[in-house]
């Protein structure tokens, strides 16, 4: 895979730098928020993509599935379901293809990015980012704006930064920014909530509950309660399950709840689950790996 040879090498050399400065320790909003390119292709351009979709069970395959819709970009333009595409498979390789924290940050930072260029294609939330100014648009500020076409969207931005915040911030950096990264990132939450259908509220519950879950000196009964209810709406998702498991009981300790939930969500049918495929996978293979 030319990705695994090429670009992770320019990547690991970006990262030293990026490190070096503090980069994954650091974090500001808004760096792709540019105007949107209109999409010349097809509805057949994606076929392929979508194919390599289904089957995206490995680095490798995932590393595929990006390239393709990279070059999809670069020969045709692009559009929201592109790059929210983008957004999630680089979501996928934070989950369990990074070989270390650095380059996970940097695929959190990538998901993200393409996850605001996707808001960029609503001309709502664009008008609303330009009218700020650079300096002072941000997600938070305009996810009000949007509909429930970028629900996803909204949760695959929340939940990368999420994680960003939790896995790749020193714990003086997480107090420093609780009241402003994490802040943002529930007003986005409750955006979801208020303009998403019934099968995205699941998730912003789970995505409510792992912000209550990182906050610093927070206690697990605080988190419980939309945990919960994130479960019960939609008891066979793998990625609210996974966030459970994750962020509530491996968080705090809960061995007994976190097995019953690794063992859960290893039963059910990877290819009936809702939700995006090689995210799917991701999660899977992540609970096979030995922790870091």
């Amino acid at each position: 895979m030319n990705m695994s040879i090429h670009v992770r090498g320019i990547l690991a050399v970006v990262l030293v730098s990026v490190f070096a400065s503090g980069g994954c320790v650091s974090y500001r909003h808004g760096w792709q928020m540019k105007p949107a390119q209109s999409f010349n292709g097809s509805s057949s351009v994606m076929e392929l993509a979508e194919r390599m979709e289904q089957t995206a069970a490995t680095d490798d395959q995932v590393e595929d599935l990006i390239d393709e819709l990279k070059t999809i970009r670069r020969t045709y333009g692009e559009n929201s379901a592109l790059l929210t595409k983008l957004a999630r498979s680089y979501l996928a390789m934070a989950v369990a293809y990074a070989r270390d924290m650095p380059e996970q940050g940097e695929f959190l930072r990538l998901s993200m990015m393409y996850s605001e260029a996707a808001l960029m294609q609503n001309p709502r939330f664009a008008a609303m980012i330009e009218s700020m100014g650079s300096d002072h648009g941000t997600v938070a500020a305009a996810a009000g704006s949007v509909g429930s076409a970028e629900a996803w969207t909204l949760a695959t931005w929340a939940l990368a930064s999420l994680m960003y915040y939790e896995e790749c911030t020193s714990e003086v950096l997480k107090i420093r920014h609780r009241d402003t990264m994490l802040a943002d990132i529930v007003t986005v939450i409750n955006a979801i909530a208020s303009v998403g259908g019934d099968e995205v509220k699941p998730l912003a519950l789970a995505l409510k509950g792992v912000a209550v879950a990182v906050r610093p000196k927070a206690k697990m009964v605080m988190a419980v309660p939309d945990f919960d209810a994130a479960v019960q709406a939609a008891p066979d998702s793998i990625l609210v399950r996974w966030l459970q498991a994750k962020y509530l009981f491996a968080n705090f300790g809960d061995k007994v709840s976190l097995a019953a939930a690794i063992e859960h969500i290893k039963e059910i049918d990877l290819n009936s689950a809702g939700g995006f495929k090689p995210l799917n996978r991701a999660i899977r293979v992540s609970l096979e790996k030995p922790k870091r």
